[in-house]
């Protein structure tokens, strides 16, 4: 279902939060220019990623915050 071939062997995922067992996994990347600050805002509104993230029609955070 998901693509995890090029996975960082260095990520140890926990139990029932890996990419194989996720409902969706997105990865991606990007040399961004910017302030880590401004771009660490960008990354944790998830409410917003739809404007910004090439494919993303919507995002359900359940019952987390809208910004992590």
């Amino acid at each position: 279902m998901h693509d995890t071939s090029e996975r960082h062997p260095d990520i140890h995922w926990p139990s029932g939060f890996s990419p194989a067992d996720a409902h969706s996994f997105h990865r991606a990347r990007a040399v961004v220019p910017g302030r880590p600050e401004r771009i660490f805002a960008f990354l944790t509104d998830a409410a917003d990623w739809t404007s910004w993230v090439p494919g993303c029609g919507g995002v359900s955070t359940g019952s987390f915050a809208q910004t992590f």
